[in-house]
């Protein structure tokens, strides 16, 4: 994520209330300059971008129930996904 991007709280908001509902999932904010290395490895060209085990899922900001679907699609098990 980019400081100071329009999306950035929007984001963070959605980060944060993953990990609420899959608290087994290890949420990671990473911000730039200091993630352009990672960034760059996973191919990120768009901030903010949703990442999983290295595969990006999914770029700006999803809606919660997407995400969630798409993390299940990957067997990760989360909870109430309220849109």
């Amino acid at each position: 994520m980019h400081p100071g991007c329009v999306s950035e709280k929007s984001a963070l908001a959605l980060a944060r209330e993953l990990q609420a509902v899959g608290p087994a999932l290890e949420v990671r904010i990473r911000t730039f300059p200091e993630a352009t290395q990672r960034a760059g490895e996973l191919g990120v060209i768009v901030a903010p971008a949703f990442a999983l085990n290295g595969t990006i899922i999914a770029v700006g900001v999803p809606r919660k129930g997407w995400l969630v679907a798409k993390l299940q699609e990957f067997g990760i098990a989360v909870g109430n996904p309220c849109p």
